[in-house]
C-alpha cells in the first residue's frame, strides 16, 4: 500500500477536527443569582501616610566612627534599619543617634519590626570624622 501525501493528509485532519464534537462554554450565571458582598462586612487596612523621600545631611565632626542621628516627625512610632539589620525604634517627636561603621550602608524606616512595612530607604556612604541626620517626616 502506497502512503497518502501529505497535503491530503492534512486536509483530512482538518476536516476531522473541524467536523468533531464541539465544545460549548456554559453562559455565566445572572447577576441576580451572583451572592451579593456586604461592603462593610469586607475588611480593609488603615490608609498609610505617604513619607517624605529619604534625605541625609553630613555634617563635619571629626569623630572616628561616624554617626547616624534620626528625628522621628513621623505621627506614629518609627522602625529603624540598617542594611536590613533593626538599629531600633524611635517614637512620633523622638531622636535617637546611632553608631555606623564607615562604608555604603542602606537606612531604611518602616512602620513596624517589619522592615516592608510602608518602608522608605536611602543608601549613603559613612565616612569617618563625619556625623549624619535622617529627618523621618510625613509628605
Amino acid at each position: 500500500m502506497k502512503p497518502l501525501p501529505v497535503p491530503w493528509l492534512i486536509a483530512v485532519f482538518g476536516l476531522a477536527v473541524a467536523c468533531g464534537p464541539q465544545i460549548q462554554r456554559p453562559d455565566p450565571p445572572p447577576a441576580s443569582a451572583r451572592p451579593k458582598v456586604d461592603a462593610s462586612a469586607v475588611e480593609s487596612s488603615p490608609p498609610r501616610l505617604a513619607r517624605a523621600p529619604a534625605r541625609i545631611e553630613r555634617k563635619a565632626t571629626g569623630q572616628e566612627t561616624p554617626t547616624l542621628a534620626v528625628k522621628n516627625q513621623f505621627p506614629i512610632a518609627q522602625y529603624v534599619f540598617l542594611d536590613a539589620k533593626p538599629l531600633g525604634e524611635i517614637k512620633s517627636g523622638g531622636s535617637a543617634t546611632f553608631e555606623v561603621p564607615a562604608g555604603v550602608h542602606s537606612v531604611t524606616s518602616a512602620d513596624s519590626s517589619n522592615q516592608d512595612d510602608n518602608p522608605v530607604s536611602i543608601t549613603e556612604r559613612f565616612e569617618s570624622g563625619f556625623g549624619y541626620s535622617y529627618e523621618i517626616t510625613p509628605e
